[in-house]
């Protein structure tokens, strides 16, 4: 039995173009990159970050957050910017600007070393109104 390439070929282009041409979405993840803010409230601190790695309108399962954790004298916060894109898709050449908020576990009255990544800087409680930023 022999085929016609006429026939042939578009059986073979359709298979490639199920089997084959798709591509899965690239993954971007960035930690620790921006700028974190530790902002005093009266009694209370928020950590008000903003991640630097620029997200995609089109991104797609993105996560943005902040942790902190207080030990001793050392405010250490960590943020993270995680987001899937497919790369096939068309999209608008522009950049997201994301943001996290997060808690800071309640502070004794002294000085404290706020870090994140190889940045840091001083904070002293209680200043209430103060803001205290590190920027890596």
């Amino acid at each position: 039995m022999r085929f016609a390439p006429a026939l042939l070929f578009p059986a073979l282009f359709s298979a490639a173009v199920v089997f084959g041409c798709a591509s899965d979405p690239e993954h971007f993840e960035f930690e620790d990159i921006g700028e974190a803010c530790v902002v005093a409230k009266d009694e209370s601190h928020t950590i008000e970050a903003v991640v630097d790695g620029c997200a995609s309108p089109c991104a797609e399962n993105m996560e943005v957050g902040c942790e902190v954790s207080v030990e001793g004298e050392v405010i250490e916060i960590s943020t993270w910017l995680r987001y899937d894109l497919d790369q096939q898709q068309d999209c608008i050449e522009s950049c997201l600007i994301v943001e996290a908020s997060c808690e800071v576990p309640a502070l004794e009255d002294g000085v404290y070393t706020v870090r994140m990544g190889d940045a840091e800087a001083e904070l002293a409680v209680p200043d209430a109104g103060e803001e205290v930023c590190v920027e890596v």
